[in-house]
């Protein structure tokens, strides 16, 4: 029902004339719209197509939509869309859900040509097979069974078989397929085959971003957890094994979630950390060093660097290799520099603006970012009248001159996404900016983080406490 509802909207605002007044809306908003595909057929396949015709768009209709899109939207990466800024464009972002083989034959060279970033999703088990899913096996079956069938008759069955476990919706099947001595006949349609690896390879060569659909289109709220969670895991491992690059982004099949397959979507098998500089952190990190952590899954970006020659006191790095590296078993290659060594600094920063995404996703959600606050109320290398506090489109900006040197940093957005953000507060020179930012102020720039997932420590001395009788101020 709210489908058709909003067919009948959609109607509605093409035929009264009102679809610029909606567009005009969503860019106001800032909106960002999700077009979900599925295959894109000649007219000519769509007509032996085991696939519903709701997955289906075809090609004339595909190349008038790559040709709006290309003149009146602005299509971004899917890790690269940012709800919530207006713009001239209505922002879009463009899925095709299976990964069928029309997404390289009929989509792939429009897209190119258009340069019109995409999205696939992959079921790695059933790469380069014929009808590897249900529906166009069941629907096989029951036109060799049925020639005459109408569509409707087809999409009665195939919507009751959907209300069923996986293995009796099988059982269903071959038991049809039984009846009408269908047994013996393979499952035999080249139009209904999913991609090879090999034009999976050359998609993302390209700049195709692939992601994980499960590994056999497995409904995530229909199986068991403990199997959710092999499946999910076999198929980040089979997409970045054949990539070689990380596995960020997922579609759930038909749509179907729960929050406890939220959580396990979002398990990784890495814990990535950003830490700042400063003598409180070091002495922190020191002493993390002795704990039982799993350091072969620890990964350690930077939150800032002053730009200095490598080995420099005034390096962060220094100081954070000597605090780990000399203590704790992480290996040296989890460490992640911010290159300051590269003369031009806005090709430094955007290259450790593509580091984060290897590491930790596009766009990179962090699992802990350290903070530390200045008296100055700044945090990272977000000072006070700095243009860098008005950066939202990167997630590494240069700053300006502070305290005698150029820097790179972190901005808002990334820091803002991060999972949890711990701030570490030492100093009673640190008392009026401790209070300003517990009252959430916006007016310095350490105020402007985000502090719904947010831990504050604090010494005595910044929280404007005096020690007890006997107690010692400790960091």
């Amino acid at each position: 029902m709210r489908r058709f509802l909003h067919y009948c909207w959609a109607l509605f605002l093409a035929g009264s004339g009102n679809l610029w007044w909606a567009k005009r809306n969503l860019r106001q908003q800032g909106a960002v719209v999700v077009l979900m595909l599925h295959r894109v057929l000649s007219a000519k396949s769509a007509n032996v197509t085991n696939s519903s015709l709701d997955m289906v768009v075809l090609r004339e209709t595909f190349r008038a939509l790559v040709d709006y899109l290309r003149r009146h939207c602005e299509v971004v990466r899917l890790g690269d869309a940012r709800p919530g800024l207006a713009g001239s464009r209505l922002m879009s972002v463009l899925t095709f859900d299976d990964g069928w083989s029309d997404n390289y034959s009929e989509v792939f060279a429009p897209l190119k040509a258009a340069n019109l970033p995409f999205t696939i999703f992959i079921c790695p088990a059933v790469m380069s097979s014929e009808m590897p899913f249900w529906p166009e096996r069941a629907t096989w079956v029951l036109r060799k069974a049925e020639p005459n069938l109408e569509p409707s008759q087809i999409n009665s069955v195939i919507e009751a078989l959907k209300g069923l476990w996986p293995a009796a919706r099988d059982q269903h099947i071959a038991r049809l397929a039984q009846a009408f001595h269908l047994e013996d006949d393979s499952f035999r349609s080249e139009i209904d085959r999913t991609l090879p690896w090999v034009e999976v390879t050359e998609m993302q060569a390209a700049g195709v971003q692939f992601g994980s659909h499960t590994c056999r289109h497995s409904i995530v709220t229909s199986i068991p957890m403990s199997e959710l969670r092999r499946d999910l895991k076999d198929s980040k491992v089979a997409i970045e094994g054949n990539l070689l690059g990380e596995c960020v982004a997922f579609s759930y099949p038909n749509g179907n979630w729960s929050q406890e397959a939220r959580q396990a979507v979002a398990a990784r098998g890495r814990f990535v950390m950003a830490v700042s500089g400063g003598h409180t952190p070091w002495v922190m990190l020191r002493a993390l060093a002795d704990e039982d952590v799993p350091w072969a899954s620890v990964h350690i970006v930077q939150v800032d660097e002053r730009v200095a020659p490598r080995g420099d006191a005034d390096r962060n790095l220094t100081h954070l290799r000597a605090s780990l590296l000399e203590h704790a078993p992480l290996p040296a290659a989890q460490i992640y520099a911010m290159p300051v060594e590269i003369p031009d600094l806005q090709s430094a920063a955007a290259k450790y603006d593509a580091e984060l995404k290897s590491i930790a996703g596009t766009p990179p959600v962090l699992d802990l970012v350290h903070l530390g606050l200045g008296p100055d109320g700044h945090t990272a290398s977000l000072v006070p009248g700095d243009p860098v506090l008005d950066v939202t489109d990167r997630d590494v900006a240069v700053t300006g001159v502070y305290q005698g040197r150029n820097r790179l940093t972190l901005t808002y957005p990334v820091i803002n996404r991060a999972r949890l953000i711990l701030w570490l507060v030492t100093g009673i020179e640190k008392v009026p900016m401790y209070k300003r930012l517990q009252a959430g102020d916006q007016s310095i720039p350490a105020g402007r983080v985000l502090q719904n997932n947010a831990v504050l420590l604090a010494d005595r001395s910044a929280a404007g406490e005096r020690a007890g009788e006997g107690e010692r101020e400790t960091a």
